[in-house]
């Protein structure tokens, strides 16, 4: 915990670099691609091709390019600025590849769509229009009638 890394190299860190303005995205790309590993992105083009990928995709992939043995599959939630990924062993993700993009796109789906405001049930507190009605005749909505 506490711990941060740079984003070129983890799957939510490109999946947030893929959804940022062309001009914050130069800024933050402004520095050197740092290697963590034999298979970090550290040519400028090549992150510009993976990014592309990514924003046509929706999905980012971290292909033992954080960490050796480590892979992850991250993506941004739609309408927030929120970037999520999950981490696994190399021999587990490897040849899944698209199961596990089906699988946290459905889930990024599920949260935008539960976090999206809903309309207040019908008696539901402050929806009830005889609460309305018995507070403008002087009454207490929670005292007996």
């Amino acid at each position: 915990m506490g711990e941060s890394f740079p984003l070129h190299c983890t799957a939510n860190g490109k999946a947030f670099l893929a959804s940022m303005p062309p001009q914050d995205l130069a800024r933050v790309l402004a520095g050197s691609l740092v290697a963590l590993t034999p298979r970090t992105i550290t040519d400028p083009a090549a992150l510009a091709l993976e990014l592309e990928r990514i924003r046509a995709d929706g999905i980012a992939y971290d292909r033992e390019e954080h960490a050796e043995g480590i892979c992850a599959v991250g993506t941004v939630l739609p309408g927030l600025a929120v970037a999520v990924s999950v981490p696994l062993p190399a021999q587990r993700f490897y040849g899944r590849e698209a199961e596990l993009r089906e699988a946290l796109l459905g889930w990024a789906v599920g949260c935008n769509r539960n976090s999206a405001p809903r309309s207040r049930p019908r008696g539901a507190a402050g929806g009830s229009g005889s609460a309305r009605r018995r507070a403008r005749a002087g009454q207490n909505p929670g005292s007996p009638r």
